[in-house]
């Protein structure tokens, strides 16, 4: 993604995930169907997002990754569709919206940065990019 984009004096910045349980990728399920199946297939199970980040720049990329490992609660049937229902998280690897109510999904998450979990871990990005000289806005 980051490549596609890239232009002379810039940086760009490109992100992507997947989720994995027991060797196999899962996608965005695209139907409520495939939320549903994708959901029942993690129901009571640990499973991994890797988040894959790679800064483009002039000369050169960067890249690097994070893993959180995220443990679902054993839950119903009905329970899965209500939240499939409720969130509609169609466009999302592992049918889940962790910003929204996916959170209530899970009885552990593991994560060095939890907002790799919502796209983009913006903790190990801002570090990469003060070691290339980019100043970061701090809030404390």
């Amino acid at each position: 993604k980051a490549e596609s984009l890239k232009r002379e004096n810039s940086l760009i910045i490109g992100a992507d995930q997947l989720v994995q349980i027991d060797g196999k990728i899962l996608g965005k399920p695209k139907t409520i169907e495939g939320a549903i199946k994708q959901l029942s297939d993690l129901n009571s199970k640990t499973h991994e997002i890797i988040t894959a980040v790679c800064l483009s720049l002039p000369h050169k990329n960067i890249e690097f990754y994070d893993i959180s490992r995220l443990t679902m609660k054993n839950l119903s049937a009905d329970e899965i569709k209500n939240y499939v229902n409720l969130d509609l998280p169609l466009d999302c690897a592992g049918s889940y919206k962790i910003e929204k109510n996916g959170r209530q999904l899970f009885v552990d998450i593991e994560a060095q940065d939890f907002t790799a979990i919502q796209r983009l871990p913006l903790i190990s990005l801002a570090s990469v990019l003060q070691t290339l000289g980019y100043e970061t806005k701090k809030n404390i």
